[in-house]
């Protein structure tokens, strides 16, 4: 601790010119000084990270409301499609679409009979099996989910969303390898190289390394800026790194280019 003669030159004294009571008196007002701004530090960082968490969630309450103000309309439309499926049972888009309607009001178990309807009389189609992997991974239930998404790559392999949504699957129940060598035969079979930068991320991803995974799900979307796959991976991958602004802007993107997903 130094000392500073008042009003003299600005040379520094040596610390035995300080009285003792004086020196004293410097340590302690120091003490506080450090104590006060580590306090106003530490509660600085909490505002920061409240306000972030905060934003977020507003931002989930807005989409929410505004979701809700659709509620007539989508139980009209449920109404609708269900007079059209009394007629014709066996309509692929009308179980779908009711599908779609169901998950959107969180209506799961409905929704997954509906996928499974339209699975029944289109099996050539992986889009209902994606509904029916989602709503399981939903419900947690990852042992059924794997094999739905497997079915569905193979029916097709371009559809990038399933990778995401069977290497989550995966990883809940320990199969995490599994889910990264599917993704290394995919990237060696690949020539579009936005969905290998995609996969890439993906990899990282599940070994937990999220810094390096957002560079190659950058380097996707720098290549095809609508592509779906990638702003869906982006927004949990924000979300689970607590920068709140950005995964609610990538959910809001990929919502626009494809709000029944």
């Amino acid at each position: 601790i130094f000392c500073f003669d008042t009003f003299q030159s600005t040379q520094l004294h040596d610390l035995g010119h300080c009285s003792k009571k004086r020196g004293g008196l410097v340590t302690q007002v120091n003490r506080y000084t450090i104590i006060f701004h580590l306090i106003f530090l530490f509660l600085t960082y909490c505002l920061l990270e409240y306000d972030k968490k905060e934003t977020y969630a507003n931002a989930i309450i807005q989409k929410n409301v505004s979701s809700a103000k659709e509620t007539y309309k989508g139980e009209d439309e449920i109404k609708r499609i269900k007079e059209i499926l009394e007629s014709n049972p066996d309509n692929y888009e009308a179980h779908y679409n009711l599908g779609i309607l169901y998950e959107a009001d969180f209506k799961i178990d409905e929704a997954l009979n509906e996928y499974k309807k339209a699975s029944l009389v289109n099996p050539t189609s992986e889009v209902p099996l994606i509904g029916q992997g989602r709503i399981l991974n939903k419900k947690s239930d990852y042992y059924s989910a794997v094999p739905i998404f497997e079915k569905a790559l193979g029916i097709n392999q371009k559809r990038m969303e399933i990778y995401y949504y069977l290497g989550s699957a995966n990883a809940k129940i320990g199969n995490q390898d599994n889910a990264i060598a599917l993704f290394q035969r995919t990237i060696e079979e690949s020539r579009d190289q936005s969905s290998v930068n995609y996969l890439k991320g993906l990899i990282h991803k599940e070994k937990d390394e999220l810094e390096i995974a957002e560079v190659f799900l950058k380097k996707a979307l720098m290549i095809e800026p609508e592509f779906v796959a990638a702003h869906i991976v982006l927004e949990a991958l924000y979300s689970s790194m607590g920068m709140y602004g950005d995964a609610y802007r990538h959910a809001e993107i990929h919502r626009k280019i494809n709000p029944f997903r």
